[in-house]
C-alpha cells in the first residue's frame, strides 16, 4: 500500500475538527467560489485563498488570503506547516492563450508547480485535489461522451500539462511514489 492510500488513516479529521484548506491559484476562474462554499461549510478561518496577484477588497474581507507562488517550494511548505493545512486544492495554472504566448513559463507553473504540490501533499499527508479539464483532450479524442480511457492528444501546453497531471496523479495514487 502506498503512502497516498494511508493518508486517510494518518490524517483523519475527527468529527469535531474541520479541514484546514489551502487553495492555490485562488483568484482564477474557480477559487473564490470554492473558497466561499468551503468557508460556509467549515468556517471562514478554515480556508486560506492564495495567489500571486493582489485580490480585490471583497476577497480580503471574506477570509484569509496569502501571497503564494507554487514555484516557491519552501514558502509553500511554511504555509502548509504554519497553518496546519490538511487539504490542498491546486488551481494554479496558465491557461491556453497565456500559456501558448509563454510556453516556458507555462511549463514552470503548470508542471513544476504541480510537482511541488504533489511532493508537499505526500510529505505532509494532505488530501490533494488537482482538477483536469476538457483541454486535456485533442481533436482526435472521441466525444459525446468521452470514455474514461481514450486518446488524449492536446494541442496546447495547458492541455499537455493537464494530461501530465492526470498521469502523475495515477502514478502517485497507485504506487510507492
Amino acid at each position: 500500500m502506498s503512502r497516498w492510500n494511508n493518508m486517510e488513516s494518518s490524517n483523519a479529521n475527527t468529527s469535531q475538527e474541520n479541514p484546514r484548506v489551502l487553495i492555490t491559484g485562488g483568484l482564477g476562474q474557480l477559487g473564490v467560489g470554492l473558497a466561499q462554499m468551503l468557508r460556509n461549510q467549515y468556517g471562514p478561518e478554515s480556508v486560506i485563498l492564495s495567489d500571486i496577484k493582489k485580490p480585490p477588497s471583497h476577497v480580503y474581507a471574506s477570509g484569509p488570503f496569502v501571497y503564494a507562488d507554487v514555484l516557491d517550494y519552501k514558502h509553500l511548505r511554511e504555509l502548509i506547516v504554519n497553518n496546519r493545512i490538511t487539504w490542498l486544492v491546486h488551481y494554479s495554472a496558465l491557461l491556453s492563450a497565456v500559456g501558448e504566448a509563454n510556453v516556458a513559463l507555462a511549463r514552470k507553473i503548470n508542471i513544476t508547480g504541480l510537482h511541488n504540490v504533489l511532493d508537499l501533499a505526500l510529505e505532509n499527508c494532505l488530501r490533494l485535489f488537482v482538477p483536469s479539464t476538457i483541454g486535456a483532450f485533442g481533436p482526435s479524442s472521441p466525444r459525446d461522451p468521452a470514455p474514461d480511457l481514450c486518446v488524449q492528444r492536446p494541442r496546447t501546453i495547458y492541455g499537455v500539462s493537464k494530461v501530465h497531471g492526470e498521469l502523475m496523479g495515477e502514478v502517485s495514487n497507485s504506487s510507492n511514489f
